[in-house]
This record gives C-alpha cells, sequence and structure tokens, in this order.
C-alpha cells in the first residue's frame, strides 16, 4: 500500500511573506524506485524532490492561508477512502511540455481528490486540465528526449497503486523536502 503525499512546495520569494506552493502524490517505493532509476540519468531535479504527482500548480501563499489549508486538507482526507490507481505508460507532455513520464491512469477517486483540493486553493491556478504524471526525465533537449523515449517506451512495466494518506512537506533552505504532517484517509 502507498502513502499519498500533499507535497507543500515552499520557497519564500524574496522581499514577500509569501512561499510557494503546490500539492502532490507520492507513489509506492517500488514505483518509486523504478522512477528513480530513469531520473538519476534524465531528470536534472531528481535530487530535489522525489517521484510525484502533480495534483496542481504551484500557488503563492501566507502562514496563516496555509494554516487554514491544513485544516482543510484534514478535513478532505477524513472523507476520502483509500483508491488505486493504474500506471502502466511511459510517454511525453510534448508539447506542452517538454518531460519524460509515466502517465497515471486517472480514476475517479484520484479526480475527485484532484477537484476538493483545488476547491481550497487561489482560483488562478484552476486553470488547465489535470494530466497526472510523474516525471522520469526533464530539461533535455527535444531530439535526445525522442531518443530516450523510443528506446524506454516498451519496457515500461505495470503498476496498481494503492493510496491511503498524504502529507504536508516543506522545502528546506537546501531545497530539499520535508515532511510537515501526514494526513489518513478516513479519520
Amino acid at each position: 500500500m502507498s502513502d499519498i503525499i500533499i507535497l507543500i512546495f515552499a520557497t519564500n520569494l524574496k522581499g514577500s511573506e509569501n512561499m510557494q506552493y503546490c500539492i502532490v502524490l507520492f507513489p509506492s517505493n517500488e514505483l518509486t524506485e523504478e522512477a528513480n532509476a530513469y531520473r538519476m540519468r534524465y531528470d536534472s531535479e531528481s535530487e530535489i524532490i522525489p517521484p510525484h504527482i502533480k495534483l496542481d500548480q504551484p500557488f503563492e501563499a501566507d502562514e496563516q492561508f496555509i494554516s487554514e489549508l491544513s485544516s482543510r486538507l484534514k478535513l478532505i482526507a477524513s472523507t476520502t477512502k483509500e483508491f488505486t490507481v493504474t500506471v502502466n505508460k511511459i510517454s511525453t507532455l510534448f508539447p506542452q511540455h517538454d518531460v519524460l513520464c509515466y502517465k497515471v491512469n486517472p480514476s475517479t477517486e484520484l479526480v475527485e481528490l484532484h477537484k476538493n483540493i483545488c476547491k481550497e486553493l487561489p482560483c488562478e491556478i484552476k486553470n488547465g486540465n489535470f494530466i497526472p504524471h510523474i516525471i522520469i526525465g526533464q530539461n533535455l533537449s527535444h531530439d535526445e528526449q525522442s531518443d530516450v523515449l523510443a528506446q524506454i517506451k516498451m519496457g515500461a512495466p505495470k503498476f496498481e497503486e494503492s493510496f491511503s494518506s498524504f502529507s504536508l512537506l516543506r522545502q528546506n533552505e537546501n531545497e530539499k523536502w520535508e515532511i510537515i504532517k501526514t494526513y489518513q484517509f478516513g479519520c
């Protein structure tokens, strides 16, 4: 069983008391290890953050908003039931983004969690389609990305990921992330 971890990216914006935040899910250890095998070679951000499924785009907020959001995230977790998603394809998000990724087949429960969290966030980040994925390569040239994709596309394993919790994380001064609080589903 995997934990969903709500990752709040926290980066202090110069001259502002606001921080930059984002909410993500973390996959199981098995999928994390598989993704990291690619990320060590093809993802320049592999040391900053573990493999994850981003639930929405980064947003700016202050500590008061995050404190209030934390209470609402607890409520969301209490009404969310464990769910499963399938990950079974390596692809790209080109032309929107030049990244290699595992495509996540969104379950009804994952989409519902995404919508519930989006309701609690500033309205300017609610735009766009929700395309759940786990990045395994980025900051590659388009040609390099195409070559790598052709090599690894056929070997994509299938994962069934079960999620039962999520956590708040904060970015340290060294740009690494730490868990602030974990919320169990149904509690």
